[in-house]
C-alpha cells in the first residue's frame, strides 16, 4: 500500500520525515560506481587510503579483486588472501563499511525489519486520520518476540519526539520496561564489566560508522569475563542510555 509523503512527514522534526526530504537518501548510481571498479581502480584505492599499509593494496591486485568483490568482502575473504594481522583485517573491514556507507551518502540505517516499520507506518496513518490534535489512534498490537524491536525502531525514527508515545502504545512501552527492568535486575551484579565492555565499546565504536563489533568484544574479553558477563554488561548498559545499538544488536555506540 502506498504512503503519502504528508503522513511520512507528519512529525517534521523526526528522523523518518528528515529521510524522505534529504537529498542524500535519494536513489542515485553512486553505489554503482565502486561495483563497476576494476582490479586497478581498487588497488589505487587501497593505496590511497590512509589507514591501510601497502601490503593491502598488493594483496588485492595479486588476487585479482575488483569493486563488486570488495563490497562483500569479510574477514575470512581476506584471510585467505594473505591478510591475517587482526589489527590490519579491523582497518579494512572499517575502510570498506565507509565506502559502503559514502555510497549511499554516510547514512547509517537503523536495523531492518518490515514487520515492526509497516506497524509504524500504520499508526502514522491512523494518526492522520484523526479530526483534532488531541485525538489519538489506538494503540498497536505488536508480536511479543517484537516488541523491544519495535520499540528500539520506533525511538530511532522518532528520538525524543512526543510521537513516540501515540506509536508505541502504553502497553508496548510498559512491557517492554517491565521485561527489561527485570533482566537488568536478575542478570547484572558486575560493575567491572560494565565498566570494561563500556570502555570498549566506547574506544571501539568510534572508529565505526556502525558501531563497536559485539563478537569482537566478546572474544577480546574472553580472558577477564564469559560471553554471559559481557552480554549482561550490554544489556545493563543500553538500559541504562550508556551505549545504543546500531544496524543490530550485535554493534554498538557510545552514548554519553
Amino acid at each position: 500500500m502506498a504512503v503519502k509523503r504528508s503522513t511520512l512527514g507528519l512529525c517534521r522534526d523526526s528522523v523518518l520525515a528528515k529521510q524522505f526530504d534529504d537529498p542524500r537518501w535519494k536513489r542515485d548510481d553512486s553505489s554503482r560506481s565502486v561495483e563497476g571498479w576494476d582490479v586497478e581502480r581498487v588497488s589505487k584505492w587501497a593505496s590511497e587510503t590512509d589507514t591501510l599499509p601497502d601490503e593491502v593494496a598488493r594483496k588485492l591486485r595479486e588476487h585479482a579483486i575488483d569493486g563488486s568483490a570488495l563490497l562483500v568482502f569479510g574477514r575470512d575473504d581476506l584471510k585467505e588472501i594473505g591478510i591475517t594481522a587482526p589489527g590490519t583485517l579491523a582497518k579494512i573491514i572499517h575502510a570498506i563499511q565507509k565506502l559502503k556507507n559514502s555510497a549511499r551518502g554516510d547514512v547509517v540505517l537503523v536495523e531492518e525489519s518490515a514487520y515492526c516499520f509497516g506497524k509504524m507506518i500504520d499508526q502514522l496513518r491512523l494518526r492522520a486520520m484523526c479530526g483534532t490534535d488531541d485525538e489519538q489512534p489506538p494503540e498497536p498490537e505488536i508480536r511479543e518476540p517484537d516488541k523491544k524491536r519495535f520499540k528500539r525502531i520506533v525511538e530511532y525514527y522518532f528520538p525524543g519526539d512526543e510521537a513516540s508515545s501515540f506509536i508505541l502504545g502504553r502497553s508496548v512501552q510498559e512491557a517492554v520496561g517491565a521485561n527489561e527492568w527485570n533482566n537488568v535486575v536478575r542478570g547484572n551484579k558486575n560493575p567491572a564489566a560494565n565498566d570494561t565492555v563500556l570502555a570498549f565499546i566506547q574506544t571501539h565504536g568510534e572508529f565505526s560508522d556502525i558501531g563497536a563489533d559485539l563478537t569482537f568484544c566478546i572474544r577480546t574479553l574472553q580472558n577477564h569475563f564469559s560471553e554471559s558477563e559481557v552480554r549482561s554488561a550490554i544489556e545493563f548498559l543500553e538500559f541504562e542510555g550508556a551505549i545504543y545499538s546500531t544496524i543490530d544488536d550485535t554493534k554498538y555506540k557510545y552514548a554519553l
